[in-house]
């Protein structure tokens, strides 16, 4: 296990917090994302891929985005390159257990020091079963919202990387028309309003194994195979569910605050879930998204294993859709927790 902590972190770290201003891009739901110059769409493709690259070409962020079920995915991991280091968090859907590791060892414990930032997990928030933290010293933030079986991630991007970066979350030169290229960097336009499903635009920010920071799944379930690039292999809208349910998930929504162009990807997330934690999570300014960040946290600490996701009933209720289904909670592909022996069965 590498070693963690000292004062060249601290004094790193402490600067990193006080540097300012930041860009921020979101990514929540199914999964719906703002780049970090603030272009919003939809990406609800499966597999692993670059939520932003350097210019050198190294992946900085890379985001695993897990089928539940055919119609939508969520993301169940989050992998930030500190320097050299890799750290990896991982979530079993199923279970909502939480793993953590850097550069492929497990983290046993809710914070962990390097001198190239900081892995927190003890932070939690009400509402969502825990905040995760990935910090480095130049400023960079990667923030995961913990749900039952899902991960929302905020990143922050610290001012020398402005028009430095590449991904799905943009270039962060401040002009969100440019923000969705392919790997040769043409500027792709938007399919069916604010969905993206360029076959160009997917392939072009979709991880190869050999260049995943993630671990495999004990299970052997494959984030790179043909028939995982498939997904979604039903494409469902508002329209698919009865009229009563479509209308009580509007109203979640709404008292959730979301309007305009965020209440359709709202209503549609917790519609195909049937979870009505989608309607806070969609919010910008939902308290139980993004807490408000410390550079170092006084507060007790929980251990790193989260348990067996609970029990919580949805506010919608159990309702035919306009086919003549029943509408219930999507039963979630087996997802088990990473091997400790980095990568060791995806190489």
């Amino acid at each position: 296990m590498a070693a963690f902590g000292g004062d060249p972190y601290r004094s790193g770290q402490q600067l990193a917090c006080e540097r300012d201003p930041e860009r921020e891009s979101r990514v929540w739901g199914d999964p719906h994302m703002t780049t970090l110059d603030g272009q919003y769409y939809s990406f609800m493709a499966a597999g692993e891929f670059t939520l932003l690259r350097v210019d050198a070409g190294r992946d900085l962020v890379q985001a695993r985005f897990h089928p539940d079920g055919d119609s939508f995915t969520v993301v169940s991991g989050i992998a930030v390159r500190l320097g050299e280091r890799e750290v990896v968090v991982q979530l079993d859907p199923n279970t909502s257990e939480l793993s953590a590791f850097v550069d492929g060892d497990p983290v046993d414990r809710s914070m962990a020091h390097m001198d190239e930032g900081l892995l927190d997990l003890g932070a939690v928030l009400p509402g969502a079963t825990r905040v995760v933290t990935i910090w480095g010293v130049d400023g960079l933030r990667v923030d995961g919202v913990v749900f039952d079986g899902r991960i929302d991630i905020s990143v922050h991007l610290p001012e020398p990387r402005w028009d430095k970066v590449s991904g799905l979350l943009g270039n962060a030169d401040g002009r969100p028309e440019n923000d969705l290229v392919d790997s040769n960097g043409e500027l792709l336009r938007p399919l069916d309003g604010d969905d993206i499903y360029a076959a160009a635009f997917v392939d072009a920010h979709r991880i190869r194994l050999e260049d995943s920071m993630f671990l495999a799944d004990e299970t052997g379930f494959d984030y790179h195979t043909d028939e995982t690039g498939k997904y979604p292999v039903e494409r469902l809208g508002i329209g698919d569910f009865s009229s009563s349910l479509a209308d009580a998930a509007r109203s979640l929504c709404r008292e959730a605050g979301l309007d305009g162009d965020l209440l359709d990807p709202c209503i549609f997330d917790v519609l195909v879930s049937g979870d009505d934690t989608f309607a806070n999570a969609s919010a910008p300014t939902a308290p139980v998204r993004w807490p408000t960040p410390t550079c170092w946290a006084t507060a007790s600490r929980s251990p790193t294993s989260i348990a067996r996701r609970s029990s919580r009933p949805s506010r919608l209720a159990t309702s035919p859709r306009s086919d003549g289904s029943s509408l219930t909670e999507p039963t979630s592909m087996s997802v088990a927790t990473p091997t400790a022996s980095r990568r060791s069965s995806q190489r």
